[in-house]
């Protein structure tokens, strides 16, 4: 939780120094990615202590491809550098509320 609150608190300074302000919100949303992460990883390690490999995989691939395929169709809808973040994010809460 520290390192996203320090993300989100210093993005305006990252943006200054890449000399771009649309970076701002990127990091932004970034670092709430960093949060859902963080409670992801409870649920994976029960997965994990509890012997459940094939579980856990089918959790992650199904959430990867349900991510990806939303975030291809971004891209084609020309969402840009948006559809790369979305992409991080779904996965994280697809995998976390599996």
């Amino acid at each position: 939780m520290f390192f996203s609150f320090l993300l989100f608190v210093s993005s305006e300074k990252i943006a200054d120094y890449y000399e771009d302000n649309s970076f701002i919100n990127y990091i932004k949303l970034s670092s709430v990615i960093l949060i859902i992460n963080s409670f992801q990883v409870v649920g994976s390690t029960m997965l994990i202590r509890d012997f459940k490999f094939k579980e856990r995989g089918i959790y992650r691939f199904f959430s990867m491809l349900f991510a990806s395929i939303i975030g291809v169709l971004l891209a084609l809808y020309s969402f840009g550098v948006w559809a790369l973040i979305l992409i991080q994010l779904l996965y994280s809460l697809f995998f976390r509320f599996y």
